[in-house]
């Protein structure tokens, strides 16, 4: 029986937005959340960040090979697993090619929506890293081939002008977000509703937490687990269910699961991590 596979891709116009931590943060709390197999696909060739923070970094070949193979062969299911790693029971990744040459990148677009079409055959959920550019082929394909797609900004009003001023990314399987790093500064989320026409568009503030351990350089817990934001990754979450009309996501209530990490003071930080870093 097919699978009612489906597709979301995470992407942007500007590189440095933090894409590749939503990409992660979402495909982690998925897996948690659903029973179902999910798998990243790291298509940002230009960084390979993902690989690193999945510490996937070397354990699998890469997307290149899978390449290689779907242009001559079928990939069955044993052989694509083989070039995925593992990061829980529910939730694995490709990593991203190990070739540089961005010619070799642009030959293989159609390649890369065949494997897509392989991936859909033994996973329910795909998320992608779809990097970011405006006028970026991989990206557009990827936009074309994706069920829902997560367009990130940052707090920055010249990225949000950018945007406005351009017409990448903007449909209805678009979902705006703005990562929001300081609450303090223009523009906020007043600010936004007041300047700003962006539509279907919501913030994501990170988690105390992660601010301190940002701040100390320590973030591999973070990168780990998925608790990089607060409880704003609930209203992403839902929304995405509602594109890709995933009923299990409908009125979900993750805040009562505990799998998000709630906003709070550093000084107030308690439990395990506390205890490996020394803090109290």
């Amino acid at each position: 029986m097919d699978r009612d596979s489906k597709i979301i891709a995470v992407g942007g116009i500007k590189h440095g937005q933090g894409m590749t931590s939503i990409t992660y943060n979402l495909a982690y709390k998925l897996s948690t959340i659903l029973s179902k197999s999910i798998l990243i696909i790291d298509t940002n060739f230009l960084f390979k960040e993902l690989s690193y923070i999945a510490e996937q970094n070397g354990t699998t070949n890469g997307i290149d090979d899978l390449i290689a193979m779907v242009k001559t062969q079928d990939i069955p299911q044993d052989v694509f697993m083989l070039h995925t790693g593992q990061i829980n029971k529910n939730l694995r990744i490709v990593n991203s090619t190990q070739i540089d040459a961005m010619d070799y990148i642009k030959k293989n677009i159609d390649n890369m929506v065949k494997i897509l079409d392989v991936a859909k055959k033994y996973f329910d959920i795909i998320v992608i890293d779809a990097s970011a550019g405006i006028n970026n082929s991989l990206i557009k394909a990827l936009y074309d081939k994706c069920d829902a797609f997560v367009n990130v900004l940052s707090q920055t009003p010249y990225i949000i002008d950018w945007f406005m001023n351009h017409d990448e990314y903007k449909g209805d399987k678009v979902i705006n977000v703005i990562n929001m790093y300081d609450e303090e500064v223009y523009p906020n989320e007043r600010d936004l509703r007041r300047d700003f026409e962006l539509e279907d568009v919501l913030t994501l503030r990170y988690s105390a937490d992660f601010k301190n351990y940002y701040n100390q350089k320590i973030l591999d817990p973070f990168y780990i687990t998925g608790d990089a934001f607060n409880t704003d990754f609930e209203e992403l979450i839902v929304r995405i269910g509602n594109k890709i009309k995933l009923t299990e996501l409908d009125n979900l209530d993750i805040t009562n699961t505990n799998m998000l990490v709630k906003a709070q003071e550093p000084k107030k930080k308690s439990g395990f991590l506390s205890g490996v870093f020394g803090k109290k």
